[in-house]
């Protein structure tokens, strides 16, 4: 049995002052499966008669860290309503995934499986060393993403 284990938390800060609207948000998210059975690759059968394995995308174990930054000021002179704005993002996601590192085998039909010969196979190596991603170094990620945006308006 495959279960996912996630846990989110969420913060926010809504603070609307005279002619000021300043948010922050913070949102982190966990997530952390295996894979069971855990050296066993995913096996399809595409006449839905056999099938076994965990499936392709575990094992799994993510940290995301996403932070927003949002202020607004609003002025009204004469006949104009002016709003000057900006906003900041950042997205920071580490983990390590293990997708089709036991491999992924698919097949035609029971016949195709019996006689070893399916028609895609799939296994995930770090081209760097040539290793299987699960013994390399590199199959840790480290994603990054930053925005930042600006604007007026005049109404």
């Amino acid at each position: 049995m495959n279960s996912i284990t996630t846990d989110q938390y969420d913060l926010r800060l809504d603070n609307v002052f005279r002619n000021d609207d300043f948010r922050f948000g913070y949102l982190r998210n966990l997530a952390f499966a295996h894979a069971f059975p855990p050296n066993v690759p995913n096996i399809v059968l595409d006449d839905f008669t056999l099938g076994f394995g965990a499936d392709y995308y575990l094992p799994l174990n993510f940290t995301d860290n996403v932070f927003n930054f949002r202020d607004t000021l609003i002025r009204s002179s004469g006949r104009h309503g002016l709003k000057f704005g900006l906003e900041y993002n950042e997205d920071l996601e580490t983990g390590d995934f293990g997708a089709v590192t036991r491999g992924f085998y698919e097949f035609f039909s029971l016949a195709d499986f019996v006689a070893d010969s399916p028609y895609l196979q799939e296994l995930q190596i770090d081209p760097s060393t040539g290793q299987n991603i699960l013994s390399s170094p590199n199959r840790l990620r480290h994603f990054r993403r930053r925005d930042f945006a600006w604007f007026i308006q005049d109404d």
